[in-house]
């Protein structure tokens, strides 16, 4: 069984692993976080100020709900040749 402990990628392996419960540092090369609303973004944020390269993904709608529709700039609908 492997427990995490702590941060920067440390684990504490139980005594099936020969480790006595000591942490093994390990190391964390890159990065996917699932999902870039507030938390996750924030994740990727912190992950890439450190150094770690960071995969950022989320799902795009098929098309614009009624509400975010009418958020859209007049500008922004003038460039895009729908005004």
């Amino acid at each position: 069984m492997v427990q995490e402990e702590g941060g920067c990628g440390e684990r504490l392996l139980d005594d099936t692993h020969g480790k006595g419960g000591k942490p093994v540092p390990t190391e964390i090369r890159k990065v996917a976080v699932l999902g870039a609303g507030v938390m996750g973004a924030g994740i990727a944020a912190h992950l890439a100020n450190v150094g770690i390269p960071c995969y950022l993904l989320d799902i795009v709608p098929r098309e614009l709900t009624e509400d975010r529709r009418r958020r859209v700039s007049p500008r922004a609908r003038r460039s895009s040749g729908t005004a």
